[in-house]
């Protein structure tokens, strides 16, 4: 194994610690699970994305949009970020919210429930390069007044020609 692959093997590893251990103490848990791990490069990709309320507590989620309600992380097999799709660039999310989308769904996660969502990492995310990208979401907690963060698990998908 070369050295750069070590390093990075060692900074990944690190990182999915401490993420695990800010994970355990959060509210939520976001787990991501791609409809398919090998793509063409024009197909598009889906992820199935569950939200978990690990807390004692009902949570009140509200979504209105779903590329500004959960953030991609998409990187290449050098750990470049992919460019975000014309469309994405043209949505401005911001703390206050995404521009107006037509969407306004809200719902309450009791202690242990669920909630599914289907995201399109192709809307966001030019990757049409082939090659290996990894893919991690992350969303705001709810009612967080200090902004906390949660992140998923980091999965993998392949695109060929």
């Amino acid at each position: 194994m070369h050295r750069g692959a070590v390093i990075r093997s060692s900074i990944l590893l690190l990182s999915l610690l401490a993420q695990q251990s800010s994970a355990s103490e959060a509210p939520i848990s976001i787990q991501i699970a791609a409809l398919s791990d090998h793509i063409r490069s024009a197909a598009g990709l889906a992820l199935i994305v569950t939200t978990t309320n690990t807390s004692d507590h009902e949570i009140t989620f509200e979504e209105t949009s779903r590329i500004c309600d959960y953030e991609l992380d998409v990187r290449d097999e050098k750990g470049a970020r992919a460019q975000d799709t014309f469309f994405r660039q043209q949505i401005k999310c911001s703390s206050e919210g995404p521009q107006i989308t037509g969407m306004d769904i809200i719902y309450v996660l009791k202690p242990g429930e669920s909630h599914e969502v289907r995201i399109s990492v192709t809307e966001a995310s030019d990757i049409s390069k082939p090659g290996v990208y990894a893919i991690q979401i992350s969303r705001r907690v709810p009612g967080d007044t200090k902004g906390a963060v949660v992140k998923s698990n980091i999965i993998k998908v392949t695109v060929t020609p």
